[in-house]
């Protein structure tokens, strides 16, 4: 299942249509072992790896809840724009029933993606969201960037395809972020950062 993908010390699990028909709504209410499969999966190899990524299809069904019992932290995408808004919802309902399940995962915080700035919805959708959840929204932010997808189109990490562009250097913002924040969150309380 694990493949190199090209790029030096990182493996893929390619997602497949067919995981499809497997992602059922309601996951909660299914039986464990469809819920703890991710989490077996990783306990197997998690040695091999400093760090695991999880990228789930846009709902929340069984593929994003079996990520989430598998997982330490949770990061969430949000589109600054209303229906990206409206599932934060849906998101922090599904968190506490993962919680409630006796599942240990953190809300990371929130990345703003596909961010343009000359739109005047993304820039007021970027305030409200900062207002709502204060520090839980990731500085970095993710362009809608025309890099991205001339990358894709060239099987290409964007940071291999334009090394010195700002798509690369804004993820190369986010990754550090991210890391900032593990980081944080693994010091036990009482301790120096």
């Amino acid at each position: 299942m694990i493949h190199p993908s090209g790029v030096e010390g990182v493996d893929i699990v390619p997602g497949s249509g067919a995981s499809t028909s497997f992602n059922l709504p309601d996951p909660h209410a299914l039986d464990e072992d469809a819920q703890t499969c991710l989490r077996s999966l990783l306990e197997e190899c998690r040695d091999r790896y400093d760090l695991v990524l999880i990228d789930n299809p846009p709902n929340l069904h069984l593929c994003s809840w079996a990520a989430m019992v598998a997982s330490d932290y949770l990061l969430v995408p949000v589109q600054p724009e209303d229906y990206g808004a409206q599932g934060l919802i849906d998101v922090h309902r599904s968190l506490s029933l993962v919680r409630g399940d006796g599942h240990p995962i953190e809300l990371l915080g929130y990345v703003l993606t596909l961010v343009q700035t000359r739109r005047a919805v993304h820039t007021a959708y970027e305030q409200r969201l900062r207002g709502m959840y204060g520090d839980l929204v990731l500085q970095a932010r993710v362009p809608h960037a025309v890099d991205f997808v001339e990358a894709i189109a060239q099987r290409l990490p964007v940071a291999k395809y334009k090394p010195r562009g700002a798509s690369a250097k804004a993820l190369k913002a986010l990754a550090e972020e991210v890391m900032a924040r593990i980081a944080a969150h693994a010091i036990a309380p009482g301790e120096a950062a």
